[in-house]
């Protein structure tokens, strides 16, 4: 009996330990499982997420941009009121600073924001960009979602912002993918994506959309683009008058290149000659293919949207020869990569399709006397529209159509006939580049100022 009584008390006691052990086990399987729930909740926020596409892909800009949609994967309809968008970035100085939307599938007018900065910044974020919607904007039916929203944002003085140490900038990402270095917020709580760590977002903004005198925690709605006067960069998408340049070669959003082979053309920064401000862009353009060169933006028309328009100033000083040069040039991916063309022959204005020579005019007398010459020795403002969706072109010369250069689809004699004998032309423009392509005589030297990308028409008024 003492043997039994011996061997029960111990395995009694192996018990209790056991138990004990067991409830320990327990506890911590139990805490690990509620904070991996809570981590996969903040992660996938019952179904939410939000997509990402970087709309300016090179690191130094004055005007970045990011385009937003929000995908709602749950089993019911999500108002947009209750969702919020931060966006995490490096301000890079002090100016005020102003946020723009130029496209948003739930309307403009329907969206609000804020700049905020972090109480405790970090080496890729020192403030946010905080996104809110009005009632009016609506929901999002479950297994769909927002639709696009095209924002932007610049300084008051335009100077650049490096987007390579912003958190929530991601170079590679040019089309919709989740991201998570954006966050999403359901009723003021995380929802999708990562915080900056060891930041805390403070509640008071320190800017108002756009700036007011005395900033207050009240949101305004961002606003919309509007054709702008008297001001080079109010309502436009991009814009660059090159006052930030400080070395002696494009920088930032700007790349020198020799497409195919290099010669005797250069390309510099200038501030002897500019329209507007002490700075401008000077080619020295030499005859013969070899010697072209260009400076361009990658990327340049990513969240315009299909009608794109651009506002350029050129300078130059040799008169357009007759023989065919080229000083604005755009990739066509819808065309094996072939240039969309600007230039000049016979003397005159025209565009050229590189793929099959098609002139817009037509190269004959009658087509040409409905171009114009550009002006040498001055400053001349020369616009255009490029509608891919619908293959239409206008041009504009210091704020007067230029008949020629009008390319709609009812084919014109002398006009642009010749261009729409290849039927369905769309364009699919991936660059913007600017300086001097010539293809048999004729050198020049031009300079080029107050550019300007704007999904309408941009004044002339700088």
């Amino acid at each position: 009996m003492k043997s039994f009584s011996f061997v029960s008390r111990w395995k009694q006691r192996r018990l209790s330990r056991s138990t004990k052990w067991l409830s320990l086990l327990s506890l911590l399987l139990l805490l690990l499982t509620s904070l991996g729930v809570t981590r996969l909740a903040v992660q996938a926020a019952s179904g939410l997420v939000l997509e990402y596409s970087n709309g300016m892909s090179a690191a130094a800009t004055n005007t970045p941009r990011a385009l937003f949609r929000i995908v709602n994967n749950t089993a019911a309809s999500v108002p947009l009121s209750s969702l919020t968008i931060r966006y995490w970035f490096t301000r890079d100085g002090s100016p005020s600073q102003q946020l723009w939307c130029d496209y948003a599938q739930a309307g403009c007018a329907n969206i609000t924001g804020a700049f905020v900065n972090l109480a405790s910044p970090t080496s890729t974020a020192d403030t946010y960009i905080q996104i809110s919607f009005a009632s009016a904007a609506g929901s999002i039916a479950t297994n769909s979602n927002s639709g696009e929203m095209q924002l932007r944002f610049n300084k008051s003085d335009w100077s650049n912002y490096n987007q390579a140490n912003d958190y929530s900038w991601s170079p590679t990402q040019t089309s919709f993918a989740s991201w998570s270095q954006v966050t999403l917020y359901l009723n003021g709580q995380l929802a999708w994506g990562t915080e900056p760590g060891g930041s805390t977002p403070t509640a008071t903004p320190t800017a108002q959309i756009p700036p007011t005198a005395t900033p207050t925690a009240q949101t305004t709605p961002i606003p919309t683009p509007t054709p702008q006067s008297g001001n080079p960069c109010t309502g436009v998408i991009f814009c660059d008058n090159f006052e930030s340049q400080v070395g002696s070669t494009p920088s930032g959003a700007w790349q020198t290149s020799f497409p195919n082979c290099q010669g005797t053309g250069t390309v510099s920064v200038d501030r002897t000659q500019a329209h507007s401000g002490t700075t401008s862009i000077r080619v020295d353009g030499r005859a013969g293919f070899c010697n072209h060169v260009f400076f361009g933006m990658p990327g340049a028309f990513n969240g315009v949207g299909t009608d794109i328009f651009v506002r350029v100033f050129i300078r130059h000083t040799i008169a357009l020869p007759v023989s065919h040069v080229t000083f604005v040039a755009m990739l066509d991916t819808n065309d094996t990569s072939h240039d969309l063309r600007m230039g000049g022959q016979n003397s005159a204005l025209q565009w050229n399709r590189s793929s099959d020579d098609a002139t817009l005019p037509a190269q004959s007398p009658v087509g040409v006397s409905l171009s114009m010459p550009l002006p040498i020795n001055q400053w001349s403002c020369v616009q255009f529209e490029i509608n891919e969706a619908q293959g239409t072109m206008r041009t504009w010369f210091n704020g007067s159509e230029v008949a020629g250069l009008h390319l709609d689809q009812t084919p014109t004699q002398d006009i642009d006939s010749q261009w729409l004998s290849r039927p369905n032309w769309r364009p699919s423009l991936a660059d913007l580049r600017f300086g001097w392509e010539s293809y048999s005589t004729g050198d020049d030297t031009l300079w080029f100022d107050d550019v300007a990308i704007a999904g309408q028409q941009v004044s002339c008024a700088v």
